[in-house]
């Protein structure tokens, strides 16, 4: 995991970036559990995006939204976000999650095709009030 802090026109914002165990929920479970903790006092804003090789019945996933919104589900957007594998996404693993009390809302999500990685891109149009 990675975060940064960036201000945004004179507004203290904090991102997480995270890539999630690919083999065993296990250790997605912890991972989540100790991206939760350290997470946990964050102050600012906060958005925490990755792959977390999980679709949204999986145990770190809900882990997850317990806490943070699901930026492609406020959306709701017209697709589903399938990710992966970038060829032929059939798996939505990749989220953008913001907390609901940061005054952050997702207008609008989208992926975009293109062969860069394995994953295509999921991205969102964020508000921040």
């Amino acid at each position: 995991m990675i975060r940064i802090e960036v201000n945004v026109g004179g507004r203290r914002l904090s991102f997480a970036t995270t890539h999630l165990d690919y083999q065993y929920e296990d250790g997605r479970v912890f991972e989540s559990e100790q991206l939760l903790k350290f997470l946990k006092d964050q102050a600012s804003p906060l958005i925490v995006v990755g792959d977390f090789n999980e679709e949204p019945n999986g145990e770190a996933y809900k882990l997850m939204s317990a806490e943070f919104r699901d930026a492609w589900l406020e959306s709701k957007a017209k697709q589903i976000g399938l990710s992966y594998p970038a060829d032929k996404p059939v798996k939505r693993i990749d989220y953008i999650f913001h907390r609901s009390n940061d005054g952050v809302r997702a207008k609008k999500t989208w992926t975009v095709p293109t062969p860069g990685s394995d994953h295509v891109p999921v991205v969102a149009d964020l508000e921040i009030r």
